[in-house]
């Protein structure tokens, strides 16, 4: 009889594969020490379990799949590292993707007419309340140059709140010029969105919602969304894994009804997932979600039994294959931790809660509340510094309410497209958001958060493989189980104590 740590999950051991293979690149460039203690666990892992099981081609597979990782990342890289001749006074042309505070997001750059292959922010020195659709066409003439690094400030550079792996510049300038008004057909569906949820919300509810549809809060009231952020439930303000499960669900209802063909189904819910995720700027949250609930609907069709793990795996190997550096972006990871700690943790969490007799709807809720926040909780102090606990109070109140208002907004929405007449009943949700608004201004003026000390990307790693020892996945019990969990909790916090980059 072989010995088994876990359960077998190909998707998984690939995945892992792939993320190895992206962190060896990362840091040979950043730390030769840490590349080599990674490269060296990874070999010797891979060559015991390949032993052991007497399986040549799971050492083939996870060792081409660390190489494919290794060699996109550094193609990226270089991509991004080579130098362009760019100085002040040159005259630059490019097209608005997105405004962020006083910055905005640019792409298809023309310098001097040669057309470039980065993205880059641009802000004005003279006006900051400069105002551009999504679409526009701008030109400025450069008066200061930043140039980023991205191995050195890495997640910094690819995050959800920029154009991510190609933004590479930052120009300033005194003026901006319009040249073309011409607005893309993506933010065209979006204002005429707005404007059908203004003839029934207030504005600050318009904005709310708006945010909420789409994951876009440059519009959004900053004292609002810091209530939000302080509450702990600014996520439901960033599209995620819960407005995509909200919307698969509504459609599979309302195609049930029409009793439409479960192949149709499948191809309606695929077509109205790509066009969501591109009005959302294909956030990876967006994409990992929709992947997942695209595999629960394609389990049954071939007669397969869905699986959440081996589902998490292949949305990470798909994104990471495109897009390598995902690996560092908060939307990324955040998106990630949050399902995992769904997948591995939350089953345990719920049979202690059921323990004390509380009825099922509290237990899920508390359960996955607990299971979510103890999973993000590492990659919050990565990215944040800080951790906030009441939000696992505070999302057991707000999200059953925010599904109850996202619900009759997004449907109300797609019907008003086509009967605009009909947006004159958002009136009738302007209490619930309202509510919600109370809800959330009421947990911040109790809202705290814990401050720690800045930590480094390995930690985040660590932790999750933490995870992985506690959860279910590792098939062994007692004393064999305690003194693993020992061992693995043992070498994260060395880890942090050591700063281990």
């Amino acid at each position: 009889m072989r010995f088994r740590f876990f359960n077998a999950r190909p998707i998984i051991l690939i995945l892992i594969s792939l993320v190895v293979g992206i962190l060896l690149t990362n840091y040979f460039y950043t730390s030769k020490i840490t590349f080599l203690v990674i490269l060296l666990v990874f070999v010797a892992l891979t060559i015991f379990y390949t032993i052991y099981c007497k399986q040549m081609s799971i050492c083939l597979v996870m060792f081409i799949t660390a190489l494919i990782g290794s060699i996109s990342l550094q193609v990226f890289v270089i991509n991004f590292q080579k130098t362009d001749t760019i100085i002040v006074g040159d005259e630059v042309e490019c097209v608005v993707v997105n405004k962020y505070k006083n910055k905005f997001f640019v792409k298809d750059i023309k310098i001097n007419g040669v057309k470039q292959k980065f993205n880059a922010f641009v802000s004005c020195n003279v006006n900051d309340d400069l105002w551009f659709d999504e679409g526009n066409t701008i030109k400025f003439t450069i008066t200061k140059i930043y140039e980023y690094d991205l191995i050195k400030e890495g997640a910094d550079i690819v995050s959800s709140d920029c154009l991510g792996d190609k933004t590479k510049y930052q120009f300033s300038t005194d003026n901006i010029d319009l040249i073309s008004n011409k607005s893309t057909i993506r933010h065209s569906i979006k204002l005429k969105i707005k404007s059908l949820l203004l003839k029934g919300l207030n504005n600050e509810n318009t904005e709310l919602m708006y945010s909420a549809l789409f994951g876009d809060k440059t519009e959004l009231n900053s004292n609002l969304y810091s209530r939000y952020q302080i509450s702990g439930v600014a996520h439901i303000l960033a599209v995620s894994g819960l407005h995509v499960g909200l919307i698969v669900l509504i459609l599979k209802k309302i195609l049930q009804v029409l009793k439409v063909n479960k192949y149709a189904v499948l191809s309606i819910i695929l077509a109205v997932l790509i066009g969501y995720s591109c009005l959302c700027n294909w956030s990876y949250s967006v994409i990992r979600a929709s992947i997942m609930a695209v595999v629960v609907i394609l389990a049954p069709l071939f007669f397969r039994e869905y699986d959440f793990l081996s589902a998490i795996g292949f949305a990470g190997v798909l994104i990471l294959m495109v897009s390598p550096y995902a690996l560092f972006d908060i939307s990324f990871v955040l998106s990630f931790m949050s399902v995992l700690g769904i997948c591995l943790i939350f089953p345990m969490i719920r049979k202690l809660l059921r323990k004390h007799k509380m009825c099922n709807w509290f237990t899920e809720s508390l359960g996955i509340s607990i299971a979510t926040n103890l999973a993000i909780l590492v990659p919050s102090v990565y990215y944040f510094n800080s951790f906030n606990p009441i939000s696992i109070l505070s999302n057991i109140v707000v999200l059953p309410l925010f599904s109850i208002v996202f619900t009759f907004v997004f449907v109300l929405s797609i019907i008003s497209i086509v009967l605009p007449f009909i947006s004159i009943l958002f009136c009738l949700v302007n209490p619930l958001i309202n509510a919600l608004n109370l809800i959330t201004t009421i947990i911040s003026s109790y809202g705290f958060s814990l401050v720690a000390n800045k930590i480094k990307f390995l930690s985040i790693i660590s932790y999750t493989v933490v995870l992985f020892f506690i959860s279910k996945f590792n098939i062994k019990k007692g004393m064999t189980k305690a003194v693993s969990i020992l061992v693995v909790l043992s070498i994260f916090a060395l880890q942090l104590g050591i700063g281990l980059v």
